[in-house]
């Protein structure tokens, strides 16, 4: 039984169970594969798209790979920890993907949705600690958790993305810039204070207010003083707002 790349577009848009199916039979022969599958799913401007293929197509690759990773631990560490790194990005990938947070993305996101993304964050977590991962990953898999517990209205999302900020601050340290939030901060941290912020107002905290206005000043002012973070400043205050907005909460 063997499956070739150029057959996998069309197969997905036919009968994509039937794809998955037969790939989680492949063993290790299904990883190049799943490696091109992933990004065709997840391409809203093919015919079928939906949130469920995507996810069904994510989950068995994922999966698969877990327990890949699992099978090869006791006799190669190293080629065990690859292919768990590999399910972890692409976990993030997906809980990225269905974050409610990007301006112009206007696809709407049910429950079920931010509880998978939600899902997919957690999972990240886990195997970024297993793979001794540094601040960076954690910091974008605490924002990943952080923010489908906010759309979810749960109020673990405040401490989610101050640990996110936390892991901000200390690559503010490492890269001798301010842990302040101002425009010598780095972008880690001043999104999650903005999203901490953003979650403190939802909560009911006014406070939050004049903390999302600080952070947003402080875009301004990074963009200012490091030219070179300008885009990465603006689309920051685009994220931090566009969530605010979504959230009835003013932005």
């Amino acid at each position: 039984m063997s499956v070739e790349v150029n057959s996998l577009r069309p197969r997905l848009e036919a009968d994509h169970e039937s794809l998955l199916a037969e790939l989680r039979n492949l063993g290790a022969g299904a990883i190049e594969l799943w490696k091109a599958l992933i990004p065709l799913a997840a391409d809203r401007a093919l015919p079928g798209w939906c949130w469920e293929r995507q996810l069904a197509v994510n989950d068995a690759a994922i999966a698969h790979l877990v327990a890949l990773a699992e099978a090869r631990r006791g006799q190669d560490s190293v080629v065990a920890d690859g292919l768990l790194d590999q399910a972890n990005v692409w976990s993030f990938n997906v809980a990225a993907d269905l974050a409610p947070c990007w301006p112009g993305d206007e696809l709407p996101r049910e429950r079920v949705h931010l509880q998978a993304g939600l899902a997919a964050a957690m999972n990240c977590l886990a195997w970024r600690q297993q793979l001794g991962k540094g601040d960076f990953p954690f910091a974008l898999a605490w924002w990943a958790r952080g923010i489908h517990e906010l759309f979810l209205g749960l109020p673990e999302a405040r401490s989610s993305f101050q640990r996110a900020a936390d892991h901000g601050r200390a690559l503010a340290i490492a890269q001798q810039r301010s842990t302040g939030i101002d425009g010598n901060a780095v972008y880690m941290h001043l999104l999650n204070e903005g999203c901490a912020a953003i979650a403190a107002l939802r909560q009911g905290d006014s406070s939050g207010g004049q903390g999302l206005r600080s952070v947003l000043e402080a875009f301004d002012e990074q963009a200012r003083l490091h030219p070179g973070e300008a885009e990465d400043a603006a689309f920051g205050q685009g994220q931090l707002r566009c969530a605010a907005e979504r959230l009835g909460l003013g932005f």
